[in-house]
Order: structure tokens, then sequence, then C-alpha cells
């Protein structure tokens, strides 16, 4: 009997051992599981909080279309008494350059590489060479002026004999008004107009808006010869890379609605590929100094806004943007930042190195910038 009963028992240890066994097993796998999708909850989390970037605040005064050198240094026109100040691109405290003030300045242009800055107050037209320290003024009739490359001026200047008050020539000059030139006459003077670097030429679209389409005019500098490049879009304008040969082009994807678009085209205003899924407006774009990188901000808006034109107008509310990286070869977006804050950029450019994007916010007119890795 005391045989039968140890076999008995024997059989029951055996086959519970297992059982115990195999317990251990499962409630370990599901322990470890547990463990592993708190850890990657915790990923995720850190992924998602990772997409948010700040921009910080460079100087708390008021600027006008600042600019930035090889050695970092950021120079700009105050607001309020249009005052020239420099301040490192780390911040800290502004050193004033100039202490002449120009009241009434709205807009400020630095050439590429030559000592000139022009400017536009109360709706006249200056250049001033820093080196000389001599200003000129254009002509009370020229309407808007910008740099080429080569450090000249092209300028519009109103044409009352051609098409009454509309008509404009569009000519370059030296910086300081010398060898004039007409390049053209055009019928509107409610055009946007761009030099495409190097190139010797200048990229012309009517003001962009949803509601009306526009095509893309390269002028020839040399023979005033214009040419439309690109079918009719909505909402178009353009942002050229530095080196000209390419550029990004923005436009609404439905008259009348909500959605931009962008595309890149080649330097002759041919487009060549669409950027999928994400859009903005050109005035939101910063070039890396290859060319080869694009970086844009995008206002994170209701899709009951009207764009570009709500934003022309200042009537998007209040919202945030979020902050986007474009590979120029591939055509292909990535979002750096969901959130870089309540911000309104504009005049946006990048260091030397590339590693920073600074842009003045329309909602405080002050410097900020944002890391880019």
């Amino acid at each position: 009997m005391e045989f039968f009963k140890n076999k008995i028992v024997l059989i029951i240890t055996i086959g519970v051992i297992p059982l115990i066994i195999i317990g251990i097993l499962i409630f370990g796998y599901i322990g470890n599981r547990n463990t592993e999708k708190a850890t990657d909850t915790t990923k995720t989390e850190e992924k998602q909080a990772d997409t948010t970037r700040p921009a910080t605040k460079v100087s708390d005064k008021a600027v006008v279309n600042a600019t930035i050198d090889a050695s970092n240094s950021i120079k700009y026109y105050s607001l309020d008494k249009g005052q020239t100040f420099q301040i490192p691109a780390s911040g800290g405290d502004a050193k004033i350059l100039d202490e002449t003030s120009l009241a009434g300045i709205t807009s400020v242009e630095w050439a590429p590489t030559a000592p000139y800055v022009l400017t536009q107050i109360k709706d006249r037209v200056y250049t001033f060479n820093y080196s000389t320290r001599k200003s000129f003024a254009f002509p009370i009739d020229v309407i808007s002026g910008q740099f080429l490359s080569d450090n000249r001026v092209f300028y519009t200047f109103k044409n009352n004999a051609v098409g009454g008050d509309a008509a404009v020539d569009l000519s370059v000059s030296n910086p300081d008004g010398s060898d004039w030139k007409k390049i053209i006459t055009l019928t509107s003077s409610a055009v946007y107009l761009k030099g495409v670097p190097f190139q010797n030429s200048i990229s012309q679209t009517l003001i962009p808006s949803s509601y009306r389409a526009s095509a893309l005019r390269i002028i020839d500098i040399n023979t005033g010869e214009a040419k439309s490049v690109l079918e009719e879009k909505n909402g178009l304008n353009v942002s050229w890379s530095p080196d000209g040969e390419k550029g990004i082009i923005s436009y609404t994807t439905e008259r009348g609605g909500s959605t931009l678009g962008l595309s890149v085209i080649n330097k002759a205003g041919i487009e060549v590929a669409k950027i999928e899924n994400v859009g903005t407006i050109a005035e939101k774009i910063a070039w890396s100094p290859d060319s080869k990188t694009a970086y844009f901000t995008k206002a994170e808006v209701a899709n009951t806004k009207i764009l570009p034109d709500d934003y022309y107008s200042s009537n998007l509310g209040d919202f945030n943007e979020s902050l986007y990286k474009v590979d120029i070869a591939t055509a292909t977006a990535s979002q750096l930042s969901t959130n870089i804050g309540n911000i309104d950029s504009k005049d946006l450019f990048l260091n030397a190195a590339g590693t920073e994007l600074f842009f003045t916010n329309r909602k405080d007119n002050n410097l900020y910038k944002v890391s880019l890795k």
C-alpha cells in the first residue's frame, strides 16, 4: 500500500511541477510585455515631446529686416527710431552702429556683398553707403526697389504716360543711381518682383490671391524680354535659392480655398517636382547657404481661412506655427516641430552654419530664433 501511495504522490508531483513552471513563464512573459509596452509608451511620449521646439527671443527691441553676416553678427534697424544696431546671434546686449534716427522707416534690405543698405522711408526709396557715409534718394516717383545679386538696384517707377496711374517702368541702376537703364514697362504695379540670383533676370507674379490666377514671368534684364514660363496658379508666389538655380513656388490648390501647395522649380521657372502633403506661403521660406535645403514655417490655422489672402490682410487670428525641412534634391518635406510657439514669422534667414533659423515675429516685431538641429 505504501508503495502505491508513493507512486501516486510521484505522479502528482510530476504533473504539477510543469504546470508551476508554465505559470511562472507566462507570468514573466506578461510582465515583460507590460514593461515593454510602458517603455514604448514612454518613448512615444518622448518622441512627441521632442517635436516641440519653442522659439527663443534674441532681442526685446522691435526690428526692421534684420540680416546676419559670416561672423554670426546680426544687424538691424530699430522700428521705433530707425537707428542701426548690431547684436550677437547668441543674444545679449545690442551695440548701436548708427545713432541717426530715420522716423517712418518701413523696410530695409542689405546689399549682398557691398556696404550699401536700401531703405524705404515714408514712401521714399533711399540707399546709404556705410563706407562713405553717403546717401542717395531715388526720384519721388520710384515706388519700390530691391538689390540684385551683383549689388545693383532694380526698381519700379510710375509711368503716367502709359495706362494712367497703373503702369510702371522697371529699371536698374547702381546703388548711387548711376548707370540707370530702363528694362521694360509693366502695365500694372500690382505685381511681386524678385531678382533671380546670378541669372541676370527678375521674376514677376501678380499680387498673390486665392481668387486670382497668375503666371510666372521671367524678365531678362539685358533685353527686357519677358517670358511666361509656368502655367497659371492661384495665389502664386516664389522664393529663389541663393545660387539662383532653383526655387520653391507656393500656391493655392483650389480657388478660394485654404490649402496651400509647394513645388520645386528650376532657374528657368519650370516646375520639376511637387512637395507633397504640406504647404506654406513663400514669405515663410528660408534657404541654406548651399541651396540644397530649405526650411519653412507654417501657420496652423483653421481650414475656414482663405490663404494666402487672410495672411496678407492680417486676418488669421491667433495661431501657432510649425517648422519643416525640405530636401530639394528629392522634393520631400519632413516636420521638425509641431509647435515653435505663438509666432507669425517673417523675414526668415539662417546663420552661416545652417544650424539656427532667425526671423521677425509679426506679432511683436521682435527678433527670434529656433534650433534646426
